[in-house]
């Protein structure tokens, strides 16, 4: 083989490992991407049912003081509070 010819070979070889490289590369930052964008979608759902708690606390807490008020016969003080028409359970 002559030098020319193993030169040849040579570059030949260095630009596939290149090519190798970069794929691996662009692999690497596709699988960063799917990661970070699965992590931003688990903050979501994480968010949302940290939300849905909330809300549920808040619903059972008002009918634990409506069913309080109804027992006691009070005016509720979210009642007084509200708009009107909500003391007379229209809302």
């Amino acid at each position: 083989m002559s030098p020319e010819e193993s030169r040849k070979l040579k570059n030949k070889a260095r630009l596939q490992d290149a090519a190798s490289i970069g794929i691996a590369a662009l692999s690497i930052k596709g699988a960063m991407g799917n990661w970070k964008e699965m992590q931003e979608q688990r903050k979501e759902c994480l968010e949302f049912d940290r939300k849905r708690e909330e809300r549920r606390e808040r619903r059972e807490w008002k009918r634990e003081e409506r069913m309080r008020g109804v027992r006691d016969g009070q005016q509720l003080q979210y009642y007084a509070n509200s708009e009107p028409g909500m003391a007379r359970g229209q809302g």
